[in-house]
Order: C-alpha cells, then structure tokens, then sequence
C-alpha cells in the first residue's frame, strides 16, 4: 500500500492486508498503515474507540494504552512506533471487523471530500507536538473513561480527527477536533460531578 491521503485509503489498505483471514490481528492492521506514520499510527486506535468495538470489554483501556504508545514515542523522537506485542497480538473476528469497517466506511467518503491541506501550521512542526501532548492527556483517561458509557467513543471520534488532521495536513479538522475533545472533556466533568 503506498501512503494513505485520507481515510478511505487507509481502510483500503487495512481491508487488502486482512483479506482472506478468520481473524484480524492488530500488528495487521499497523503494519498496513505504516509504522512511520503518525497520523495514521494515531488514527487506527482512534477509528477502535469510535466504531462498535468500543464496546468490547478492555478495548478503552487497550486504545488508551496504544494512544499512550504511540504519541509518547512521537515527543520522544522516535521515526519508527513500537507497540509491544501484547497489544499487537490482540485480534478480532472478521464478522467484527466488517462490521467495525461497514460503519466507519459509511462516513468516510464524505469526510473525504472535505479534507485538504490547509493551515497546515496546525499539523505541522510545533503544533503535530500539540495534539501530540493531548492525545497523550485523552490516552492517560481512557482507562477511567470505560465506566461511562459511551465517553469512549467520543475520544475515539477526537484522537480520529486528530489522526485524520494529520494525515492530510487539514488544520481546519485540527481546530474542529480541538472544540470536540473540550466538549468531550466538559461532558465527562460535569457526569463526574
């Protein structure tokens, strides 16, 4: 698979990489998004948290350990992300992952069509750290987040935008996801209250 533009070039790639197997491994599905790529790296645990999945018992604690994962090695320096093979391991049946894909794939092509590169100072250099350093915030919550239901799917849709802003230097989507995660975040304040 060459490098992803948008979402519908990474399920494409996710989807040819598993075609034909029972189950579907995690270190798969890295492996097809690039593990170089941090947009994508960010995006695939971000697409778990926000399809059905989510609902897995352990999957919010399994995405924010991979979140943690991933953005840590980011503001570390790392050029290529490692993920122990505990997580990587993990697999899902192909009925699941059909499923999970059928539903992201519904909004992906209109998505899509509004992703282009602009105020790309907002993905790029110093603010790729930014989101980074939130990520990093969103993934050390997750764990908690499993006792509310349905909190985790909101994260899942903020690290997804982020992932997303990133892989088409799309600050605009950056700014949105920003104004999500706050909301996402006042939400969880005001249920804890």
């Amino acid at each position: 698979m060459g490098e992803a533009k948008n979402l519908e070039d990474l399920l494409n790639g996710i989807e040819e990489a598993n075609e034909g197997k029972d189950r579907i491994r995690l270190a798969t599905a890295f492996k097809a998004v690039g593990q170089r790529s941090f947009g994508p790296m960010l995006l695939l645990p971000g697409l778990i948290a926000a399809s059905p999945l989510s609902g897995i018992p352990g999957m919010p604690t399994l995405v924010g350990l991979m979140v943690f994962l991933i953005v840590s090695q980011l503001l570390l320096g790392r050029e290529e992300f490692w993920l122990p093979q505990l997580v990587l391991r993990r697999s899902i049946s192909r009925v699941r992952f059909e499923q999970a894909i059928g539903v992201i794939r519904k909004g992906a092509r209109v998505i899509d069509r509004f992703l282009k590169p602009r105020l790309t100072f907002l993905t790029d250099g110093p603010g790729m750290y930014v989101i980074a350093g939130l990520c990093l915030v969103l993934s050390l919550a997750a764990p908690a987040l499993e006792l509310l239901p349905f909190v985790i799917t909101g994260v899942g849709f903020g690290v997804s935008a982020f992932g997303l802003a990133l892989l088409a230097h799309d600050g605009l989507l950056a700014l949105i996801a920003y104004l999500f995660c706050g909301a996402v975040v006042s939400v969880v304040a005001l249920a804890t209250l």
